[in-house]
């Protein structure tokens, strides 16, 4: 019985074809990949940054303890290279499918 494939918007025909094209509707990695890198890059620029505390070298001496603290901060910038990174990855992704 044909079906609707919701991905491409096609009728499949038969069952042969079904799994190959329910397997290329699921496989779309960079589309993934493309779609988590622009929601990073939105949290980035709507945080108008992040920052972040790194720990190092925690050292024990008895009852004394030597840890060292980086902290850092991912700029806006990185945002936005996130999001059109993201984007190029989502167009490609969608674009090797047809």
């Amino acid at each position: 019985m044909p079906g609707r494939h919701e991905c491409t918007g096609g009728w499949l025909t038969n069952a042969a074809e079904s799994p190959s094209s329910l397997r290329r509707c699921l496989m779309r990695p960079l589309s993934w990949i493309g779609i988590a890198l622009i929601a990073a890059g939105g949290i980035i620029l709507i945080m108008r940054g992040v920052s972040y505390t790194k720990s190092r070298n925690d050292v024990e001496l008895g009852p004394f303890r030597v840890a060292t603290v980086e902290k850092g901060f991912v700029p806006p910038i990185a945002g936005v290279v996130t999001v059109l990174v993201g984007a190029c990855l989502l167009f490609i992704g969608r674009r090797r499918q047809s």
